[in-house]
């Protein structure tokens, strides 16, 4: 019995779902279970723009010129299989150059940690290099930050928090990741 839905809740999601009535029913040992991926789609579009005119110009030249900095797409949501995991995938255009920018899967836990993530993501350095591309003024991380906060990252990560005293943790193990695509406008790193 298999379930697919699309539809539209701030953004499109979509619902992916399979039954298994009859293994269900003849598992002694319940370890068969109904599977469900919930998720959502989105993406962003960063684009360099201006008008030029003037007498330095050919008459071509006037007029509106622009390109596109940088383009992603992403996915994320949740997996319902055994266990709950949270996942997230987003794809990269910049530069002209096509990556795997940020993936992830994630489990939550009620005991003495909080959650553990492994994937492609961004360690957890600083606040403004973990600051999300739709919560910044401009369009690029500080520059003091894309020196020395380490870019994308393969990983594994380990964080919790304790109510009382108040204290959040995370301990993070990471490789060394591609070339950050933050900065200023030049080719070079």
């Amino acid at each position: 019995d298999t379930e697919l839905d699309f539809g539209w809740d701030d953004g499109p999601t979509y619902h992916v779902g399979q039954r298994f009535p009859y293994l269900r029913d003849a598992d002694p040992t319940g370890l068969v279970q109904d599977f469900a991926l919930d998720g959502r789609i989105g993406g962003s579009l960063y684009l360099d723009g201006g008008w030029l005119a003037g007498d330095l110009f050919d008459d071509d030249d006037d007029g509106p010129v622009g390109k596109i900095r940088r383009a992603r797409i992403n996915t994320r949501g949740t997996i319902r299989y055994w266990r709950t995991t949270q996942y997230k995938a987003e794809f990269a255009l910049e530069d002209g150059d096509f990556f795997l920018n940020d993936f992830y899967l994630q489990w939550r836990f009620t005991r003495w940690i909080d959650t553990f993530k492994i994937g492609y993501f961004d360690p957890p350095v600083s606040l403004e290099a973990l600051a999300g591309s739709t919560d910044r003024t401009l369009m690029e991380t500080p520059p003091a930050v894309s020196a020395f906060a380490p870019g994308f990252r393969i990983g594994a990560e380990v964080a919790g928090s304790f109510e009382h005293p108040s204290l959040a943790w995370a301990f993070n193990l990471s490789s060394i990741g591609q070339r950050p695509q933050s900065g200023e406008a030049s080719s070079s790193p």
